[in-house]
């Protein structure tokens, strides 16, 4: 939603409002048929809750195909749109779900000790994403925060790590195991896992679909000027850029 704010004219009684035209773009950066992601966030609790201690999400371009808990202990599909299919090439993917249940579980006993906590309901999350910009790999990173704070990122192309806490520094020979392991094993893995769910479902996944665009405006009693709202819903891609022009500029 973008608001703003301008003054109000007055003529004969009349309120008058300067021109304004709104221009929506699909992409700030890049256009959706150049750039498709695969992102994955997983979330661990510690303490008694009624949810699962561990669930763990995958999207592809931001929709929702796959999901894990430690309650049912099954990667299930959740395409909508192929309510009866089953989750294809699950051996590799069990590996880093156990594997990201495993190292979130440390990570928040780490944490817990780092802030001195010892009871209570915590949460430590995880989101990593891999981007393919045409053939090649254009972003390939993992965030990490405990208790809604960021406690590391990992920029895997740039080679970029940086923790937050003590903690989570690794030393040379963890940083060489971790890339090895991000490089050899993950990264083939989400790029074979992204380009199959693009080929199977292009339709859906590569559609583009114009948002539907409402513009209200209402009179600001305080300053005497007008508020602008402007509201876009039904879009896909769902990155978008929305512009509000007032007299052409």
């Amino acid at each position: 939603m973008l608001k703003m704010r301008f003054p109000l004219k007055e003529t004969s009684g009349f309120m008058v409002f300067p021109a304004v035209a709104l221009l929506v773009l699909s992409s700030p950066h890049r256009t959706f048929s150049e750039s498709h992601s695969l992102s994955l966030l997983a979330t661990f609790i510690y303490g008694e809750t009624p949810f699962p201690e561990f669930t763990l999400v995958l999207t592809i371009n931001n929709v929702p195909v796959e999901y894990y808990d430690s309650n049912v202990k099954k990667i299930v599909s959740q395409r909508y749109w192929r309510p009866n299919i089953s989750v294809e090439d699950t051996e590799g993917k069990y590996f880093v779900v156990e594997e990201t249940h495993r190292s979130m579980k440390i990570a928040t006993d780490l944490m817990m000790k780092h802030f001195n906590h010892t009871n209570g309901i915590r949460v430590y999350q995880k989101f990593a994403v891999c981007e393919l910009e045409g053939d090649s790999l254009s972003r390939y990173f993992l965030q990490d925060a405990y208790e809604d704070e960021e406690t590391r990122t990992y920029d895997i192309l740039e080679q970029k790590y940086k923790p937050r806490v003590p903690e989570l520094i690794w030393n040379e020979k963890q940083m060489q195991q971790n890339t090895m392991i991000f490089i050899n094993v993950y990264q083939p893995l989400c790029l074979k896992v992204l380009k199959q769910y693009l080929q199977q479902d292009k339709n859906v996944l590569m559609r583009r679909e114009r948002p539907r665009v409402r513009v209200t405006q209402k009179r600001d009693p305080g300053t005497g000027g007008a508020q602008v709202c402007c509201l876009a819903t039904g879009f896909f891609p769902r990155h978008i850029n929305m512009t509000l022009l007032r007299d052409g500029q």
